[in-house]
């Protein structure tokens, strides 16, 4: 059997038995389980970062919906609702240059003005009722 034992150092009894906490329930486990799950969620939570929508997105073709706290970036010629996570500007561009490649040499005037008129158009059609297609 000493074979099979690993070699080096052998602590004292005396400090192995301090170190041991024999669990006497398993309520005692469970609630160890779900603290250290709530310290993993709370991490998790403190270390995603929370972008912010900046005006210079606008070269980019993007506004933002939602709350200020919680932007969502919106595609200014194709309405698209990206998610929070896309709010990196590489991603901005990516979809600008994949959906939208007559628009990437574009200036932020261009978008703006686009921003303007399908708000505007949107005011329109929200006034006007859709015709029953049936026939």
């Amino acid at each position: 059997m000493d074979q099979w034992l690993k070699t080096g150092t052998i602590k004292n009894q005396a400090q192995v038995g301090k170190n041991i906490h024999l669990r006497s329930t398993s309520q005692d486990l469970a609630k160890d389980l779900v603290q250290h799950t709530e310290n993993a969620q709370s991490s998790v939570l403190q270390k995603g970062k929370k972008r912010k929508y900046n005006d210079e997105y606008v070269k980019y073709g993007f506004s933002y919906v939602g709350d200020f706290d919680y932007p969502k970036p919106k595609c200014i010629v194709c309405g698209e609702v990206l998610s929070i996570s896309c709010m990196k500007p590489s991603l901005l561009l990516r979809h600008l240059e994949t959906k939208h490649a007559d628009y990437k040499n574009k200036e932020c005037d261009f978008f703006k003005r686009l921003a303007i008129n399908n708000e505007n158009t949107s005011i329109l059609t929200s006034y006007i009722k859709p015709a029953n297609k049936d026939n």
